[in-house]
This record gives structure tokens, C-alpha cells and sequence, in this order.
């Protein structure tokens, strides 16, 4: 430990810089093993280090609102992130489910880096509760190269039909937006607590 605090007198301030320079370099050099690329491997063993840390630290969910905040709710790990311009854009996207696995190795980072997309998700599911199912037929078709008149118009009516039943004024858009927005966060925050609660080995630091 003492050497530890030694270390941490003689950090730079410039960590951030000095961090992305290891991990490139470390992943550069796995690349050019002398039996054959390992770069895949020391992915996995940092992705199963990182998550020891950050339970250890006690800062999963720090670092977890840090993955939320500048992830990108389409991408993930387990796939390539230009597969969803493979196919037409339609006016009312389809809920999806979330597979976690499709994120990562280790559970602890692969939670986090679906963060984005399952609050993603439960906003789509949102914009669908509010939805007849003859709207639904009418704006899953593929919205023409030239022509977008009607995007945006299925969010629209479902969070007018949203205000009107939470008794808020359907004309006070920044109200309507926020009460949205936070009904699909409360049901994400639901979901994750119920997530974590069925994994009391995996998250015991976290949970304690």
C-alpha cells in the first residue's frame, strides 16, 4: 500500500492521456504477439480486471452512468454498429428487447454498456402504449429517401395521449417531454433494480 501512495504523489495530472496511451499500446502490442494475434484475449482480461475494479472501488455506478451518458445506445460489442443502417428507416421503430451478452464478457461492464439501449427501449415501448394498433400498421412502413413529413408524427401523438392522461396540458411541450422522459427512466430504473436484486453473488460488493 505504501508504494501505491507513492505512485499516486508522482501521478501527472494528465492521467486520462497516460491511461488511453497504456490501453492502446497494451492492445497494439497483444496484436503483434509472436504466436499469433491476442488482441482478443486481452480484451477479455481487461474487460474482467474493469470489473473487478470497479466493484472493488465501489464505484459501479459511477462508472456505469459514465458508460450511459457517452455510449451509444446501438452500439455494442458483440456486433457491428453500421448493422442498423442496413435496413430501411421506418416512421415508429419496434421495442427490442436487450441482450446483455451481446455487450461483453464480463456482466458488470456488459450491463453498463447496454444501459443506453435498455432506457432506449423503454421509450419505445413508452410510444407504443400509446399507440392504436391501426397507427402502428400505418407508420411501420420505410420512410421514402425524399420524403419526411411524417417523422416524429407517432411520438407526437403518443406523448399528447400521454399528458392528457397524466392531467398534464398536452400544449406545454417541455412538461410533456420531461414527464415522458422519466416515466420510461423510472421503469428502467425498475427493471435494473430487479436485474441486480437476482444476481446477490455477482453485485454483493455493490449491493452491501
Amino acid at each position: 500500500m505504501k508504494r501505491h501512495h507513492t505512485a499516486l504523489r508522482h501521478l501527472d495530472l494528465n492521467a486520462n492521456a497516460r491511461l488511453q496511451i497504456l490501453i492502446r499500446a497494451g492492445f497494439a502490442a497483444a496484436k503483434k504477439h509472436p504466436k499469433g494475434d491476442r488482441s482478443a484475449l486481452y480484451v477479455v482480461l481487461f474487460d474482467f480486471w474493469l470489473a473487478e475494479v470497479v466493484t472493488d472501488l465501489g464505484i459501479l455506478s459511477p462508472f456505469w452512468n459514465e458508460l450511459f451518458v457517452g455510449g451509444d445506445p446501438d452500439d455494442a460489442l458483440g456486433k457491428v454498429p453500421a448493422d442498423r443502417f442496413k435496413k430501411p428507416r421506418h416512421y415508429v421503430e419496434h421495442p427490442r428487447e436487450v441482450r446483455i451478452s451481446d455487450y461483453g464478457f464480463h456482466e458488470v461492464v456488459a450491463h453498463g454498456l447496454a444501459r443506453g439501449a435498455m432506457y432506449d427501449y423503454e421509450l419505445k415501448k413508452l410510444v407504443f402504449e400509446y399507440l392504436t394498433p391501426s397507427e402502428v400498421k400505418e407508420y411501420d412502413v420505410p420512410v421514402p429517401s425524399e420524403e419526411e413529413e411524417k417523422l416524429g408524427e407517432p411520438e407526437r401523438i403518443a406523448y399528447r395521449r400521454f399528458a392528457e392522461s397524466k392531467g398534464i396540458n398536452p400544449d406545454d411541450h417541455e412538461a410533456v417531454s420531461k414527464a415522458f422522459l422519466e416515466e420510461a427512466g423510472r421503469r428502467f430504473i425498475e427493471k435494473e433494480h430487479d436485474w441486480l436484486r437476482h444476481r446477490p453473488k455477482l453485485f454483493s460488493k455493490y449491493l452491501a
